[in-house]
């Protein structure tokens, strides 16, 4: 692969799963749900539909939706897309119960 990192996959980084470091820093993203109260916590859609985790996720207001949007789009051109997933209609309403963001 030529960049020296023993791998294959040319990409440098000596790890050759792309699609599971993909989805540990999604999941990473994801799992940010710590909260004091209900206005620290939004509803963020998922990105099941290319097999990317789950149809929405209850997550700490600085989640950043454009983050998880790039990592989907890093999952898609790496090849790494899954199965489709059949979603109910998001939550609108979310609320701290715990310390931990929960859709309601």
């Amino acid at each position: 692969d030529g960049d020296g990192d023993g791998d294959g996959d040319g990409d440098g980084d000596g790890d050759g799963d792309v699609c599971g470091d993909l989805q540990d820093q999604y999941d990473a993203l994801v799992g940010m749900n710590s909260c004091g109260d209900a206005s620290d916590c939004k509803i963020v859609e998922g990105h099941c539909q290319v097999g990317l985790g789950e149809c929405y996720y209850a997550v700490n207001v600085g989640v950043s939706a454009y983050a998880m949007q790039a990592l989907s789009m890093n999952w898609t051109s790496s090849g790494c897309t899954g199965g489709v997933c059949d979603c109910p209609p998001t939550p609108t309403d979310v609320a701290c119960i715990g310390g931990t963001c929960v859709a309601q």
